[in-house]
């Protein structure tokens, strides 16, 4: 492992860096799921955000922008070809765009993509891996 402040390779045991003598600091990663909203909308540009989740993947990668709408943090769900399929819940949107600004997000992925019950709607759930330190 290496030493989060100078970088030099130390012990993976190591509780404090024997170069710089800082605490080592390490992280896990926890996962978060969310489903995404406003899903039925299209695009300013004019695509379906239908069309665009029915052709997603499971695995596939997510991207977010952060945004405001109304004074709030509000955040977009984008596809890998950075297009809007959805929105963050907002009631997630403000703790997701702090992470966001933290880096701690490290990769978001598409967890299930499918039809709801009697509809032919499409929806979206998504897994977040977001860091956080032990």
């Amino acid at each position: 492992m290496y030493c989060n402040y100078c970088g030099k390779q130390i012990d993976n045991e190591s509780k404090f860096c024997v170069f710089c003598g800082q605490k080592i600091l390490t992280t896990s990663i926890r996962t978060w799921d969310i489903n995404a909203v406003g899903v039925t909308f299209s695009n300013d540009d004019g695509t379906d955000r239908q069309k665009l989740i029915s052709k997603m993947k499971i695995g596939e990668t997510i991207l977010f922008s952060t945004y405001t709408y109304n004074g709030k943090p509000a955040v977009y769900i984008l596809n890998s070809r950075h297009q809007i399929v959805g929105n963050v819940p907002a009631e997630d949107a403000a703790e997701i765009t702090n992470k966001l600004k933290d880096n701690r997000i490290q990769k978001a992925k598409v967890e299930k993509v499918g039809k709801l019950d009697n509809k032919n709607i499409y929806y979206l759930g998504i897994r977040l891996y977001i860091s956080y330190q032990k």
